[in-house]
């Protein structure tokens, strides 16, 4: 089953694994190797570094989306259970 790329646009807020939060500020062309590559403009937040990365790179530059409130409390819970099952086990035993 393929994965779900996630389709990014101007204004989103995006995790960048190699300099942190950033938010997108603009999508550019840029003249690169003999080629014309169009581009997120992503200014990060903690830094004020401003990044251009190919889009037909994101994949590769591990770019993703914020996970929201929902999914991030889901994700805290899952983790929690995970952590309490093994020392339960144990006890029991």
């Amino acid at each position: 089953m393929a994965t779900k790329r996630p389709r990014f646009k101007v204004g989103d807020t995006v995790f960048y694994p190699s300099a942190g939060v950033g938010a997108i500020l603009a999508v550019e062309d840029i003249y690169h190797s003999g080629q014309v590559e169009s581009c997120f403009v992503i200014r990060i937040q903690d830094t004020q570094m401003t990044v251009k990365v190919p889009r037909s790179n994101l994949e590769r530059s591990g770019i993703r989306p914020l996970l929201d409130g929902k999914k991030t409390q889901g994700t805290v819970q899952d983790f929690i259970l995970q952590e309490q099952a093994p020392r339960h086990r144990r006890q029991l035993g």
